[in-house]
């Protein structure tokens, strides 16, 4: 793994201890994984040097486990802040906008304390057996608990039924995040509504509340007449029909108007003409024969051929 070195001070007491090849070891790290996963994988690390923070990002599209979830993919963001595994200069951020805050952070703080006592179990063995930083372990088990992470906050799924992509109905699952109430903004606005009830009106509040009660009075009388007018239209139209049917009874030319048949009725007719509907549009396939000498032909009156003459 790599090395260590120190700089010394004017008082020959070492300044500090860094670390060489870290970085080397890293970009190995990095190809490992970005041969295994190839284009899921981003790569980012400062140039020119130091390259901290290095980070790598993972687009982990849905596992066959999280189906059920309206969610395609995850992506997970690992970060490196400096050299000194040690001091455990790591973080983790769930790079989507489309899953809400509280579920990002729960996801990325389970990533980071399992990518944590990963480092702790490293930095317990001898250097020259250690394999690195983890990432494609921590990257693996981020693809394995797909669905688990989505179950962090249950209160964010709604459930409804929909289908697989196999086609196959089941219950699935949409990420949404519930809208909570403000009781101190709602209890505000109650109070400055009482406090507004309350408060002694001006002339000009006390005019204008007396104008749009005025208002809303004369609106409401105006829509009664309109409708009494349209009421007495009604009438007026159902008498003059009358007095047309009969004076067409008394001439004779009265034709009352055909009955209405019931719901039954109607119900039974539809039943008949469904059942005795004729499917076909063509005629029948077996039909006689009813061309020159059949006996259809002869029937209908000398279409036959007549019998020939003897010869003298």
């Amino acid at each position: 793994m790599a090395s260590l070195a120190t700089t010394d001070t004017n008082d020959g007491k070492p300044k500090a201890t860094q670390k060489k090849g870290v970085f080397k070891a890293l970009k190995f790290e990095f190809q490992q994984i970005k041969s295994r996963w190839d284009s899921e994988i981003k790569l980012m690390w400062n140039r020119p040097p130091p390259p901290w923070p290095a980070r790598v990002l993972r687009i982990i599209p849905q596992t066959r486990e999280a189906e059920m979830y309206d969610v395609d993919e995850l992506r997970i963001r690992l970060i490196i802040n400096g050299p000194n595994m040690e001091e455990l200069p790591v973080e983790v951020e769930v790079a989507q906008k489309t899953i809400p805050k509280k579920l990002q952070d729960a996801i990325s703080n389970n990533i980071l304390n399992k990518w944590k006592e990963e480092l702790t179990n490293e930095l317990s063995l001898p250097e020259h057996l250690r394999s690195g930083w983890q990432l494609e372990k921590m990257l693996t088990y981020a693809e394995k608990n797909f669905g688990s992470f989505l179950r962090l906050v249950p209160e964010f799924l709604e459930a409804y039924f929909g289908s697989n992509n196999d086609g196959v109905t089941i219950r699935r699952f949409a990420i949404i995040e519930p809208v909570k109430e403000d009781l101190e903004a709602k209890k505000r606005k109650e109070e400055e509504d009482r406090k507004e009830k309350e408060r002694p009106k001006t002339a000009a509040e006390l005019k204008a509340i007396e104008d749009g009660k005025r208002l809303a009075a004369e609106r409401d009388r105006q829509r009664r007449i309109e409708a009494a007018r349209k009421l007495e239209q009604k009438k007026l139209e159902a008498e003059r029909k009358k007095a047309e049917a009969m004076a067409l009874r008394e001439k004779g030319d009265y034709v009352p108007p055909p009955k209405q048949k019931s719901k039954k009725e109607l119900k039974a007719e539809a039943e008949y003409k469904a059942k005795h509907k004729r499917m076909a549009k063509t005629g029948p396939a077996k039909k006689k024969f009813d061309g020159e000498g059949s006996k259809l032909a002869k029937a209908k009156g000398g279409g036959g051929k007549g019998k020939k003459k003897k010869p003298k």
